[in-house]
C-alpha cells in the first residue's frame, strides 16, 4: 500500500515513511505494533488535511509485504521508483517495531543533531 500527501510548498522533496506488514520473526509484535502507529500517524494527517493543514514536502506513506524474507517488498517499489526516488527522497523513515520505554534510534549520521533535537523535546509521559 501506497498513499501520497503532496506537499505544498516544495512538492518534489519526498518524506517517506514506512513499515513492513508481515510477520515471520516474533509474531505480530515485529510489525504489528509499528504498523499501528504508521496507520495512525496516517489517520491523524488525514485529519489535518482536513482542516487545511497542508505539509511543506510530499508525505509517502507505504506498508510493505515481504520485509523478512529479503526485504521484497521495499526492494521491488525502490527498483520500480529508483530514479523518481534519486531525484526527490529527501529521507526515508522506518519503524520497525514499536515499544514503551527508551528512545531507540538508528540511521545516517547526517540526521543525529536533528534526532537528537527531537528527543529532547519529547516529554516521557510516564517519567520514572
Amino acid at each position: 500500500m501506497i498513499a501520497k500527501i503532496p506537499g505544498s510548498v516544495a512538492p518534489d522533496e519526498w518524506i517517506v515513511r514506512g513499515n513492513h506488514h508481515d510477520a515471520w520473526v516474533n509474531g505480530a509484535e515485529d510489525p504489528i505494533s509499528a504498523q499501528v502507529s504508521l496507520l495512525e500517524e496516517a489517520r491523524a494527517m488525514g485529519e489535518l488535511l482536513k482542516q487545511g493543514w497542508k505539509p511543506r514536502r510530499t508525505i509517502i506513506y507505504a506498508a510493505w509485504d515481504g520485509e523478512e524474507p529479503m526485504l521484497l517488498g521495499s526492494t521491488e517499489w525502490v527498483e520500480a521508483h529508483a530514479d523518481e526516488l534519486s531525484r526527490h527522497a529527501a529521507v526515508y523513515i522506518n519503524t520497525d517495531g514499536n515499544d514503551r520505554g527508551v528512545l531507540d534510534v538508528s540511521g545516517s549520521h547526517s540526521l543525529e543533531q536533528f534526532i537528537n533535537g527531537v528527543a529532547r523535546d519529547i516529554e516521557d509521559p510516564e517519567p520514572r
